[in-house]
């Protein structure tokens, strides 16, 4: 009975060891990268996830990269000592921010999907901390009208240039009759004008972009999602420090309270757009018959 105890006192203490010197070593790591500085981009015009916006201060006016995925590199540069520099330029398209991760100019992008060809030179960091939900916007007075997913395929449908999807749901989307357009605007221009049923769009960019315009009250997004995208956070395959930060942001997002901080800063970034356009006034969206072809004008009451 001496030896069995023993023996599992043993092991026992062997295990204390074992977490000690791992918590150890995890703060060595980050100890030997203290003063290093990585670099993180992302999308520009793609809120929640990467916006630049104006802020103001003793007079001055100055941009701001803003993304929901702020707090984990707040929380990163404060726990470990480095630094993150975030690289945006609002009249750079997006593709240039995603050659300087394929190139390893930049370390860390904040937002990618999986299985996708645009981040096939991304190392996606598991597991994701938000959804990315495409949804059905219709018209209010439409939306009782579509029962199911079927009855969207014998109607008209949009997307907008500046939404993002996976590789899968683009290939699901080939179903159904949609226009895309590189415009939202003329996207939600259409929607009023009838000259489409719906738009499918992901959740918080559609919504973002009908709060900017005061329109979201006289739309209907779809209570269940259709697709949901995991969002994740990537690291560059050709960064030089990208076994530390594949880790340690993996170690980050499998914490039990990570995904609550996301959902609790997209909360209040949707609250801050809803602020910000409070009182817009809505266009108005006008059909004028023009050679039996449907036309608008966009003009404020």
């Amino acid at each position: 009975m001496k030896k069995i105890l023993f023996i599992l006192f043993s092991f026992a203490f062997l295990g204390i060891c074992h977490e000690s010197y791992a918590a150890n070593s995890f703060f060595k790591s980050y100890k030997k990268m203290e003063g290093t500085r990585f670099c993180l981009t992302g999308f520009t015009n793609y809120p929640p996830f990467g916006y630049i916006e104006t802020q103001k201060k003793d007079n001055q006016s100055f941009l701001v990269y803003r993304s929901v995925f702020d707090i984990v590199f707040n929380e990163f540069a404060q726990n470990s000592q480095v630094v993150f520099d975030r690289v945006y330029n609002p009249s750079s398209p997006y593709q240039n921010f995603l050659s300087l991760i394929n190139t390893g100019k930049c370390d860390i992008i904040m937002g990618a999907y999986n299985e996708t060809e645009l981040y096939k030179r991304v190392a996606i960091v598991y597991p994701a901390l938000i959804i990315n939900p495409v949804t059905v916007i219709t018209l209010s007075q439409n939306s009782d009208k579509i029962k199911n997913l079927d009855q969207l395929k014998t109607m008209k449908g949009g997307i907008s240039a500046q939404d993002y999807f996976t590789d899968f749901v683009q290939n699901q989307m080939k179903s159904y009759n949609l226009i895309k357009e590189n415009d939202i605007n003329v996207l939600f221009e259409k929607l009023f004008t009838g000259q489409i049923d719906y738009i499918f769009a992901t959740q918080y960019f559609g919504m973002i972009e009908a709060i900017k315009r005061g329109i979201k009250n006289k739309l209907s997004f779809s209570k269940q999602y259709i697709w949901g995208m995991p969002m994740f956070l990537g690291v560059s395959k050709m960064s030089k420090n990208r076994k530390y930060l594949e880790e340690t942001l993996s170690s980050y997002c499998q914490k039990e309270d990570s995904k609550a901080k996301i959902e609790n800063a997209l909360r209040n970034i949707i609250s801050e757009f809803e602020i910000k356009y409070q009182g817009t006034v809505p266009p108005t969206y006008i059909k004028e018959p023009q050679n039996n072809v449907l036309s608008s004008d966009i003009r404020e009451k």
